[in-house]
């Protein structure tokens, strides 16, 4: 069972609203406690001051020889007020609340009272005891003070609500709308649509990122597919050149057109190898592609650089061509040594191919740093500058025309590269037309694992 695929941008707008909410709560709360401390703190010093005065009173009053009682009573009874007396040995000797009719009652309330006893001096008593109600009523100033900061904070709170979903809703919508334009740019790629242009870039770094990228797919798929269609139209064009000769010399020996010779069946015989040339090729650039185990092993490069070399040289001597081999001495590498020699047949095969008699061909190889350097410089025909990107490309030829002529197929390059890639090798060429070609291999000492 899919689960319910929810829309970013109101998973972004819900996260930043609770945020917000749990942001604001805690403020409220911690707002609260604290005045609630603060307010507690102010009530308690207030009372205390009044009881001191109500102590002073008293010690005033006892002193002059008047008698309290009236005015301590009347303050009992208007704000549930209770007077306790006591002696020296904490004795209670008098007590007046609002049940109370004089000192010499001792009557408590059942109100639950907060007590505090003060000294007094000059007087019969020690001390007095003066007990408060635990829930004072505020007085009218404080009552509407207290009152009004809870509506106050109601209404903030309310404010602040709609404020942060505000917020919450601007974020939400300037995160996802960039993501929005990037999902409708992917959908084009995925459709093909190469026209469609990318969204304007984004200050968000992800988001930004993210467009580079698919920017970058974009333009990786673009050239797969034209060299995907470029493959489709040179593999058609490989196959039937061979297959129409074959096809139109077969026919007209069987109508009798022609007859046939040895010089016709050889003919035909060599259309036939090179069709089968061009199938193994591919055959063995699908191979390669699979990324086949790489199994390496130490051996000695530089007499598999002397003997590759001398397998060629009566051949470039047949072509009239000087062909030189300088090679550095005991050249160690742990790597695939029929892979190498592969390599190094096709580069010489196609410098034979494209180098005119008379021309030279030379092979260098030697250490640099932890990599073997070896170069293969001709000075053939060269290749044009705007070919170069495309050498290694599969069936690409500078000059379609010479194909039939050189027998190339326009793989040996990209079956080089391919081979290079499985012992993790890398290869460059610089060339101009009429100077020659320089291909640069680079091969690891150690393949790595």
């Amino acid at each position: 069972m899919m689960k319910k695929a929810f829309s970013f941008s109101h998973i972004l707008f819900a996260s930043f609203l609770l945020i917000a909410l749990v942001i604001l709560s805690s403020t409220l709360i911690l707002e609260h406690f604290v005045f609630d401390n603060t307010f507690g703190n102010y009530l308690q010093d207030q009372t205390i001051s009044e009881d001191l005065d109500w102590v002073s009173f008293i010690e005033e009053t006892l002193t002059a020889g008047s008698d309290p009682t009236f005015d301590l009573q009347r303050a009992a009874m208007m704000d549930d007020l209770q007077f306790t007396f006591l002696d020296e040995s904490g004795n209670i000797i008098g007590l007046i609340d609002s049940n109370s009719m004089g000192m010499g009652h001792m009557q408590r309330d059942h109100l639950t009272l907060i007590e505090r006893d003060y000294p007094l001096e000059n007087t019969p008593f020690a001390m007095v005891r003066i007990g408060r109600p635990e829930n004072t009523i505020l007085s009218l100033p404080e009552a509407n003070f207290r009152k009004n900061l809870n509506q106050g904070y109601v209404l903030i709170g309310l404010f602040s609500l709609i404020f942060a979903g505000f917020i919450a809703l601007w974020l939400s919508r300037r995160v996802s709308k960039p993501i929005q334009s990037l999902e409708h740019y992917a959908d084009s790629i995925t459709n093909q649509n190469w026209n469609e242009q990318p969204p304007s870039a984004s200050s968000l770094k992800e988001v930004a990122s993210l467009r580079d990228s698919l920017i970058h797919l974009s333009t990786r798929l673009q050239v797969q597919n034209q060299l995907r269609r470029q493959l489709t139209t040179n593999m058609s064009h490989e196959l039937r050149t061979p297959l129409n000769v074959l096809l139109n010399q077969i026919e007209a020996i069987h109508d009798g057109v022609l007859p046939l010779t040895p010089e016709r069946s050889n003919s035909l015989i060599q259309e036939i190898h090179r069709l089968s040339r061009l199938v193994a090729q591919i055959e063995d650039l699908n191979d390669l592609e699979q990324k086949p185990e790489t199994i390496s092993k130490p051996f000695n490069l530089s007499k598999t650089l002397r003997e590759v070399s001398n397998a060629y040289l009566s051949l470039f001597k047949e072509r009239r061509i000087s062909f030189a081999a300088e090679v550095s001495d005991s050249l160690e590498i742990n790597s695939q040594e029929d892979t190498i020699r592969q390599i190094l047949f096709n580069l010489l095969e196609n410098a034979l191919r494209y180098t005119p008699e008379s021309g030279q061909v030379k092979l260098e190889a030697r250490k640099e740093n932890q990599e073997i350097l070896i170069t293969i410089q001709d000075n053939g025909t060269g290749i044009p500058e705007g070919a170069l990107p495309h050498i290694f490309d599969r069936f690409y030829r500078v000059d379609p025309a010479r194909a039939k002529e050189t027998g190339g197929s326009g793989l040996g390059l990209s079956i080089v590269k391919e081979l290079l890639n499985t012992i993790q090798g890398t290869i460059t060429c610089e060339s101009r037309v009429g100077k020659g070609t320089v291909f640069h291999i680079r091969l690891p000492l150690e393949l790595l694992h």
